[in-house]
């Protein structure tokens, strides 16, 4: 349990955490506290080096740029904040028992799928009985943190994980991870799962909705019924290069707004 994906660079987190100040938005004028406030609109694009392979969370580890759209694409039960804190996400920070090896969450009231569908606790069991599959052909970390886990939906909001053992960097490690959508995915088994046209024309519950995807770039538009708010951007950009070289030359041809 050495190594798990977290997004690697800050405006990503800063997206995620649905914070408006980012390079390219604008301000109103300030109120009567002296404070600027943000407006909705704009759009940004960021460049990175290198191609989306499967924009699954349970991949990402694999590929940092599928691992930067999954971040916006989806929520874990947990997140981290744009200080690299854990917070909470889909549902508050869980209840841990005395010893240490029991977690209970309780997912937070509304949650929807990209697609309008309810998303409860059936779909964090999924998600986490996906990651114990014998043939999980995704993050073999991942594999091996929940190996001996237990998952209960004790109702629609609650879920309660257990350990064999107690492991601090548990929330940071396995609660973080994004949860998908049951209703889309749980008749396929492992090997369906990571061959599904799913993982191209992904559905989640995160911040930005995926319109479209090529292999030019990626285009987001906010999730207006995100449980954190909806983004402050209308559109969201993420252009792909060959290589760092091709991704520095975009940026002195300000071709695009950060990389």
């Amino acid at each position: 349990m050495s190594s798990f994906y977290r997004p690697r660079w800050p405006l990503l987190l800063v997206l995620v955490a649905g914070v408006a100040i980012v390079v390219g938005l604008a301000y109103l004028p300030s109120d009567d506290s002296g404070e600027a406030r943000p407006s909705r609109g704009g759009s940004y694009i960021e460049g990175v080096a290198g191609a989306p392979s499967r924009v699954n969370p349970l991949f990402a580890p694999f590929n940092d740029v599928d691992g930067d759209l999954a971040s916006l694409v989806f929520s874990g039960l947990v997140r981290f904040g744009p200080n690299g804190a854990v917070q909470p996400d889909l549902a508050d920070l869980p209840q841990v028992t005395p010893d240490g090896t029991t977690y209970i969450f309780e997912l937070k009231p509304g949650l929807y799928w990209h697609d309008g569908e309810p998303l409860d606790s059936a779909d964090v069991v999924f998600t986490i009985e996906a990651i114990q599959d014998p043939d999980f052909q995704g993050d073999p970390v991942l594999a091996d943190l929940f190996r001996d886990v237990t998952v209960e939906a004790q109702d629609e909001r609650t879920v309660i994980i257990t350990l064999p053992e107690p492991f601090a960097p548990f929330l940071a490690r396995g609660a973080t991870v994004g949860i998908l959508p049951e209703h889309l995915l749980g008749d396929l088994d492992a090997a369906g799962l990571a061959e599904a046209p799913f993982n191209e024309r992904p559905t989640g519950s995160g911040p930005f909705r995926l319109v479209r995807l090529t292999s030019a770039e990626a285009k987001l538009a906010p999730f207006d019924s995100y449980h954190l708010g909806r983004p402050f951007l209308d559109e969201f950009h993420l252009r792909f290069y060959r290589d760092d070289a091709a991704l520095m030359a975009a940026l002195r041809n300000e071709e695009i707004d950060g990389a």
